[in-house]
């Protein structure tokens, strides 16, 4: 970063002050950090510099080429040592047994910004470089196919599929951000040279789409800054308005945080500038004036302007089936509930085994949920990187990566993998979901997250052994802002103790088998339907040492005893306004008690409101009743597309 001229300009400023403005100081600058830049890690696995510096050199490289004309241009002798240097780097980075970042890792942020790389440098140096061609074609042909086969719903292999209607799987706050803007460059750099990548997969008009869902509706009470919902490693969430990479390119000469940073405002700028005639562009420029992030001048500078669209002409939920992610809100107004449902995707890293999606980072949380309300993270998870939060029953501590920092069902005091980096046999599958105007609702079986007997079967320990089955299901009532979460368990013995976590930033209020969260104007209260009285703990997660700087308070609602290998946890969890809240009374009825398996749940919150589910380990048939309409729920998928006018439910 150039801290003198004139004001703190970033390598990529200067390129562009250089090459539209001609100003001998910028020019002179971005010469000597571009020529003076090395490499070192080239060779590694996942080089940090080239991923997060290549494009501002291939800039310079094409636009201050030899006789540019400019204040001043690169020199022959420099320009042939940076074709010399990056020829041997990016060719180190695409050689097959280099395999962090490379195909078969295409949702990495590591991929993304080597397949940047590998365009770019191909593009800058095409002319006097004899391996431009090299690189171009390792780029649009080897990683583009992998991140297409990727994205698509009919890719196949362990990656094929993965990535449908969300492709920057990384989470909002850290490196999701990155793995959209390292493409908007080069996307809009084809688009010019009669080859518009933008139009070859729906993999970036859904990322226009997902970022709009995963934005919170309004700014995060004390935090400064619209928040995004956040999975995969994040360490920066915590800083808040505080965050490593302001810039000066945002509103009021900042550069922004969470949703407001600049790599979401350069890639929806540049998606704008793409699609400015369909509803893809417009909804992309409602995002841009809604959250007004930090964009830089050369997305900016071509921006031929057009109309926005409002949000609330796109459905009110929002299906990822690669990941298995389920964005359901109340409504589109800044006052509302917004929620995730993340149901699928678990880990990363593991490039060996089937359930491998190539992402490079994970967290154990299938089945989890978070929630936003008013400016409230009423529910969110404990997010971190290599850092920890106290463990079960507040004993000893366990890292972010596992189940107990986030809010998923634990059997034996354990969620899924028990050691930092043991894989599992699988991701979730959903196999039950719907929206409809009234109520949302899905099914998950989450039982292969919680089991490494394929994937790692020499380290037994990093499993669940106590696990046969964990079947999640979210039912969501839109008008009375309640959320009912089941869980159908299956254990190996009738005593194994099975619990309900959730998380809250202020402590919680129990009392009998109620759970108030008030947080700040808002407030989220927990009623436990079965078992009728559960042993309830809160655990401070910063107890015994536990460094996660974003700690919070971790609800435990244990079922000591089920009595059965097939039992149930069900919760209603009811949202409104600390001031003044009016709590319903839900309440349950076991038409067969006793029998884990015969019968049904009859779950009453209010008169208009209330659900019929038959029992058993798999989820089937049922009944919803919702705003005081009664109908059968669904027993499939209801599927998702992506098309120019937006998100379109079948």
């Amino acid at each position: 970063m150039n801290t003198t001229f004139p004001r703190p300009f970033d390598d990529y400023d200067m390129a562009f002050t250089c090459f539209i403005m001609n100003d001998s100081g910028a020019c002179s600058q971005v010469i000597s950090d571009a020529v003076g830049w090395n490499m070192t890690c080239s060779s590694g696995a996942g080089c940090d510099p080239m991923r997060g510096n290549g494009e501002w050199i291939m800039l310079v490289r094409d636009w201050l080429a030899p006789g540019c004309g400019k204040a001043q241009c690169l020199t022959s002798s420099q320009a042939a040592t940076l074709d010399a240097n990056w020829s041997i780097w990016q060719a180190n980075q695409d050689n097959p047994v280099q395999t962090w970042g490379n195909v078969g890792m295409p949702a990495s942020n590591y991929f993304a910004g080597q397949f940047r790389n590998d365009f770019d440098f191909g593009i800058a140096s095409y002319i006097d470089n004899p391996n431009a061609a090299a690189s171009l074609n390792y780029g649009v042909v080897n990683r583009w196919n992998d991140l297409v086969n990727f994205v698509s719903p009919t890719g196949t292999g362990k990656n094929g599929g993965r990535g449908y209607g969300l492709h920057n799987q990384e989470g909002g706050g850290e490196y999701g951000r990155y793995s959209l803007d390292y493409y908007a460059m080069a996307l809009a750099s084809s688009a010019v040279l009669g080859r518009d990548l933008w139009n070859e997969t729906t993999a970036f008009k859904s990322g226009v789409f997902q970022t709009i869902y995963n934005t919170m509706p309004t700014t995060s009470a004390g935090r400064g800054l619209t928040d995004m919902f956040t999975w995969g490693d994040d360490e920066v969430w915590v800083s808040g308005a505080g965050c490593g990479y302001l810039g000066h390119n945002g509103p009021d000469g900042h550069g922004g945080c969470g949703a407001a940073g600049q790599n979401y405002g350069d890639f929806m700028q540049a998606a704008a500038n793409e699609f400015p005639g369909s509803a893809v562009g417009k909804l992309a420029r409602q995002w841009i004036a809604t959250v007004n992030p930090a964009i830089g001048p050369i997305h900016k500078s071509v921006d031929p302007g057009g109309p926005s669209q409002a949000y609330s002409s796109m459905p009110i939920d929002y299906y990822a089936s690669g990941p298995q992610f389920m964005y359901t809100r109340s409504d589109w107004t800044t006052a509302g509930t917004s929620m995730l449902w993340q149901m699928g995707i678990t880990h990363g890293t593991n490039m060996g085994n089937s359930q491998s999606w190539g992402g490079g980072h994970n967290h154990n949380d299938a089945g989890t949920f978070q929630i936003f309300r008013k400016g409230v993270n009423i529910l969110r998870e404990t997010m971190g990187y290599v850092e920890s939060v106290a463990g079960y029953n507040g004993v000893g501590t366990a890292d972010t990566v596992t189940g107990l920092a986030h809010n998923v069902p634990l059997m034996g005091g354990q969620g899924g993998s028990n050691v930092v980096g043991g894989c599992t046999d699988g991701p979730g599958i959903v196999k039950r979901l719907e929206t409809q105007p009234n109520y949302s609702f899905a099914v998950t079986d989450i039982s292969q997250a919680y089991k490494n007997v394929v994937c790692d079967s020499g380290n037994p320990g990093r499993a669940n052994p106590y696990v046969v089955a964990v079947v999640r299901e979210y039912y969501y009532f839109r008008g009375i802002n309640v959320l009912v979460i089941v869980d159908r368990l299956q254990s190996d013995s009738a005593t194994r103790s099975t619990t309900f976590v959730s998380h809250c930033e202020t402590k919680p209020t129990v009392a009998s088998s109620t759970i108030a969260c008030v947080d700040g104007t808002q407030e989220a209260l927990y009623t436990a339907l079965v078992p009728a009285a559960p042993a309830i703990t809160i655990v401070a997660e910063n107890a015994n040492g536990a460094n996660a700087s974003n700690w919070q308070y971790r609800i435990e609602a244990n079922n000591s005893n089920p009595g059965n290998v097939i039992s149930y946890n069900i919760y209603t969890i009811q949202l409104g306004d600390a001031s003044g809240f009016s709590a319903l009374t839900p309440a349950v009825v076991d038409s067969i008690p006793g029998s884990p398996s015969s019968g049904t749940f009859a779950i009453t919150i209010d008169a208009n409101d209330s659900l019929v589910l038959n029992k058993g380990i798999t989820s089937s048939g049922g009944t919803i009743k919702a705003a005081g309409s009664t109908k059968a729920l669904t027993t499939t998928v209801q599927g998702m597309t992506i098309t120019d006018s937006g998100p379109v439910w079948q």
